[in-house]
């Protein structure tokens, strides 16, 4: 049996119509970091940021360095499709308030000898 002239560009618009939509409904994460492993087991509270610069994977990787340094922060998830971060921290440790000011401080450049403040908290949702 022969297949029609039009029925592989049909299968194949509909793959990529079906994978478009599926897209827009389910988040990946670009990166997932454990910064640190509490001894207690006591599960961390976690916060949404929506970050400025946070759009591709070299700013993600930055961003993601930056915050594990921060004590308290248990886990962090950057999404650059959407701009937001997602961080589990430990609420004895730390607060949303001191995370953010953490995003909102400008990082030391050493070749420039110089600092810029390159991210900046756009909106925060704690969960």
């Amino acid at each position: 049996m022969r297949l029609k002239w039009w029925a592989v560009p049909v299968v194949v618009a509909a793959i990529l119509l079906a994978s478009y939509a599926l897209a827009k409904t389910v988040r990946f994460p670009t990166q997932t970091v454990t910064a640190t492993v509490d001894a207690s087991g006591a599960p961390g509270e976690t916060v949404e940021f929506k970050v400025h610069m946070l759009k591709c994977w070299t700013m993600s990787n930055l961003f993601t360095r930056r915050m594990s340094e921060e004590e308290g922060v248990l886990q962090i998830q950057t999404f650059v499709r959407t701009n937001t971060a997602v961080i589990t921290y430990d609420p004895t440790r730390t607060s949303p308030e001191n995370l953010a000011a953490r995003i909102n401080e400008p990082i030391y450049n050493p070749e420039t000898g110089r600092a810029a403040r390159v991210f900046a908290v756009r909106e925060m949702k704690v969960r």
